[in-house]
């Protein structure tokens, strides 16, 4: 794999691990369940399901209609390719802006449906001791904790630096370099509530073919339908989430394409969120290297397009087969 910053010193203090690596630390394991017990949970089929579809979070730039792109202001090729690489993936460093920016919005997505999400500045210096690139730093969440008005980390013992907090081995990190960004609190609880409706749905997935083998008499299919489709429906209302059209039978044609925009709706909040503390982390790591630049969005959906096509759905002025082709 690539290595742009080989030869380079990191300077970050938190660290990513997975949750096997605590397996042996039974403090730590239960610290972290407690600070992730208020987080929603999307574990399940249907949850699975919604932040998938949440996390398609941009249009893709190759698409010769969709007139999106991702670009840096101002522009510099060489800032560009810094940024570029400087934002983390899954498969390690990107070769496009735009790629690089998908991946770092879906991780920032899924966090926030579950809570905070908080990454890392990590500004990276050469053999003179010059901050010359960056990276994003990864954080698992829920590892993140005060003490005395400090952040610090809670890890596993081989990445601990010996001291204990509350039982656990903890690192103390620098808060200038951590990045938040969550969303506000009735979405938050917005979120809450749908995740434990799409929880105790999932659980229903198999009753129809329980039922029907075991030959269940009392049991009707239409009506078990009929009420967890109420029952989705309506957990997801304000997220405008469609459950993948498979309540359709349940919506007239015009609210099938109402919920459709306010889907996009909560999609764009997710996404200028994430898109507002990359830029204040740009701002942070310019300071340091010596360079000025925000990434920006051409040609996304914008919640003034969402206003104005509810407005023209309700007024019958444009083809629904129109508004659901709508996409943030």
């Amino acid at each position: 794999m690539r290595d742009p910053h080989r030869g380079l010193r990191s300077h970050r203090r938190t660290q990513f691990y997975i949750r096997e690596a605590a397996e042996n630390d039974a403090n730590l394991i239960d610290r972290l369940n407690r600070l992730q017990r208020d987080q929603p949970r999307w574990d399940n089929f249907y949850g699975h399901m919604f932040t998938e579809d949440v996390e398609q979070i941009l249009p893709w730039e190759d698409d010769p209609d969709s007139g999106f792109s991702v670009a840096i202001e101002p522009h510099n090729s060489d800032v560009e390719n810094l940024i570029t690489e400087g934002l983390n993936s899954p498969s390690g460093p990107s070769s496009r802006l735009e790629t690089a920016v998908r991946y770092h919005l879906s991780w920032i997505a899924d966090m926030m449906l579950r809570g905070q999400a908080v990454y890392e500045i990590d500004l990276l210096a050469d053999a003179d001791g010059r901050k010359v690139a960056f990276r994003t730093g990864w954080i698992p969440q829920g590892s993140i904790d005060k003490r005395r008005g400090r952040y610090i980390q809670y890890v596993p013992e081989a990445l601990g630096e010996g001291r204990k907090h509350k039982g656990c081995y903890y690192i103390q990190l620098d808060e200038e370099k951590l990045i938040w960004t969550q969303l506000p609190p009735p979405v938050r609880n917005t979120l809450r509530r749908a995740a434990s409706t799409l929880a105790e749905a999932s659980t229903q997935q198999s009753t129809p073919s329980n039922m029907l083998l075991t030959r269940v008499q009392e049991f009707k299919l239409k009506q078990f339908k009929d009420k967890q489709a109420r029952e989705v429906l309506s957990a997801t209302k304000d997220l405008g989430w469609h459950a993948r059209w498979l309540f359709d039978d349940q919506m007239t044609s015009p609210y099938i394409a109402w919920r459709h925009l306010e889907f996009q709706r909560f999609k764009i909040l997710l996404r200028d969120a994430g898109i507002a503390s990359l830029n204040r982390a740009l701002a942070l790591a310019g300071v340091a290297i010596g360079f000025e630049a925000q990434v920006v969005l051409r040609g996304a959906l914008l919640e003034s397009d969402i206003d104005r096509a509810q407005d023209e759905l309700w007024a019958g002025k444009r083809p629904l087969s129109e508004l659901l082709t709508m996409h943030a």
